[in-house]
């Protein structure tokens, strides 16, 4: 009778952990601040705003779950980098380069001089030229996508404005899906010379099930009462919208592991235009977490 009751013991304790694993719950990702987010909302968004849904794509129901762990680059990975960079680490100040764990920052700008020139590329050059560098460095693993330039630096003298460097930026895909949220990027700089940046952040993702996907039906619905809601600065002269016409409709991951959020979770993006009762418009973008509340915390 004893080994009987001790038998099932142990198999009720086996179900329980089973079932706890099963049903664990994770921070949820925060996409805005939330004072910022209501004063957007109260300012462009009220009761009689309706959502013209124009954008065709089919969305799955599940999506694999990936728990989130930082990929330190190693000694070799670091050294091979300086090498194909034509970098000397001994000729240079120690604060121009830093490693620290999965993040690598080389930042060059400090020796270099107006006479180098300004960025002068057009965006088709810097793509090339960035694709050239990143495809050789040795800490790249996985799938990325190059997204474009971004983070562009401006000085003004005598003549007028100009841009001192911009990145060609490239971000992870895990899953054929992009991962947002500033993380799993690499950003290379470059002036009227060449490279003078780089800054890197890497992670690595493992598999450990798979998670349902709140319907995209659902996630349109809550456009209007999103988890982060904005409409672009250059084009902000409207009223409340009356109408939110949204053109373009994806899935992102969102890497918070530095916020402990410890797996990569799926948001939808909305992107359209807003029309005011008078007419005017303006591009917004509505962001809604794509998770069932049975996941988060």
């Amino acid at each position: 009778m004893k080994r009987r009751l001790l038998v099932l013991f142990i198999a009720l304790s086996l179900v329980l952990f089973i079932l706890s694993g099963c049903t664990k719950r994770y921070k949820k990702v925060s996409l805005s601040d939330d004072f910022s987010l209501r004063e957007m909302l109260m300012r462009y968004i009220n009761n009689d705003t309706a959502v013209d849904y124009c954008a065709e794509r089919v969305f799955p129901d599940t999506l694999p779950m990936y728990q989130i762990s930082p990929r330190n680059i190693t000694d070799s990975e670091y050294r091979e980098t300086l090498e194909m960079l034509g970098i000397k680490e001994t000729e240079l100040p120690k604060q121009w380069i830093n490693l620290d764990g999965n993040k690598l920052k080389i930042d060059l700008d400090d020796i270099f001089t107006s006479s180098r020139g300004y960025f002068d590329m057009t965006e088709e050059e810097l793509e090339k030229k960035a694709r050239e560098i990143f495809a050789k460095l040795p800490f790249v693993h996985g799938e990325y996508e190059y997204i474009g330039m971004r983070a562009t630096y401006k000085t003004t003298d005598s003549e007028g404005e100009h841009i001192r460097s911009a990145a060609g930026c490239f971000c992870r895909v895990v899953n054929g899906i992009r991962v947002v949220g500033g993380h799993d990027s690499c950003y290379l700089y470059f002036d009227g010379s060449g490279l003078v940046s780089l800054v890197a952040e890497l992670y690595d993702y493992e598999e450990i099930g798979s998670m349902k996907v709140i319907p995209i039906q659902r996630a349109i619905e809550r456009i209007t009462s999103p988890d982060s809601f904005s409409v672009e600065e250059a084009s902000a002269q409207i009223g409340v919208a009356k109408t939110l016409k949204v053109e373009t409709a994806v899935i992102r991951y969102v890497n918070q592991l530095s916020q402990g959020c410890e797996i990569l979770e799926p948001v939808y993006y909305f992107r359209g235009s807003a029309f005011d009762s008078a007419g005017s418009n303006a591009v917004f973008a509505s962001a809604v977490i794509a998770i069932p509340d049975s996941f988060l915390e």
